[in-house]
């Protein structure tokens, strides 16, 4: 059989040839095809890093508010790559929650806020300032460029958002396990959407959230920090 197919390929010269010329361009098209398809997938894209976020509920007194009233300031850090070929410019971020009521989740769309003060985090016997999302501040103990999502191919940006909430009833944060599903989307410039979905651990003590941004209690309770949803008709 050997001597057979030998004896076969001696006889056939120029189409062996051209079959080996075919299977070469057949190799690069399809290499071509992967480089471009993988070039293709190299979308911008949303993180969160549920770790490194949390929801603070607070019930206010049902004799000032209405029952089963609750503000929810939740505690977002979210990056954005640009895996992509071109520069990529953020509009604006929102973000939704589950709700109790089955016909209300996700149907937020609440903007971002300013903190009273930059993050900060005890590590040791320091203090380490966290980065934020297009905030800067004036007084700061350090200075560090303000983050405003405009990347360019290969980059990658991220810190701290917040958005707040004052709801009551089925319109309330939905909290199983001691954690609320949100979604948060950011909005290109291009007209591109970019979403990422995670679980925010909640809290309640003040204590955790005053450390970590001096004068977020009382920030957060005054109104005009309160719902800031684009889904609610004015």
């Amino acid at each position: 059989m050997l001597a057979e197919i030998t004896d076969w390929i001696e006889a056939h010269e120029v189409t062996v040839d051209l079959l080996k010329a075919a299977a070469v361009v057949l190799l690069a098209w399809a290499s071509g095809a992967f480089s471009y398809l993988r070039r293709f997938r190299r979308k911008p894209r949303l993180e969160v890093a549920s770790t490194a976020s949390f929801i603070y509920v607070e019930r206010p007194s049902e004799s000032t508010h209405p029952p089963n009233a609750m503000r929810a300031s939740f505690v977002v850090n979210a990056s954005l790559v640009n895996a992509s070929n071109e520069k990529i410019v953020l509009d604006h971020f929102e973000l939704s929650y589950r709700s109790k009521g089955f016909w209300r989740s996700h149907r937020q769309r609440l903007l971002r806020l300013g903190f009273p003060a930059r993050p900060r985090k005890r590590v040791g016997e320091i203090t380490k300032y966290m980065s934020v999302w297009i905030t800067e501040y004036p007084l700061d103990e350090i200075k560090t460029a303000v983050i405003d999502g405009s990347l360019e191919p290969k980059e990658s940006c991220g810190g701290y958002l917040l958005f707040t909430s004052f709801t009551y009833g089925a319109w309330n944060p939905k909290i199983k396990d001691e954690q609320v599903h949100v979604r948060l989307r950011a909005k290109l410039t291009s007209q591109q959407w970019l979403s990422k979905s995670a679980r925010l651990r909640v809290v309640t003590d003040p204590a955790i959230v005053e450390e970590f941004s001096p004068g977020f209690v009382e920030h957060v309770a005054h109104e005009s920090t309160w719902n800031h949803d684009l889904s609610v008709r004015r």
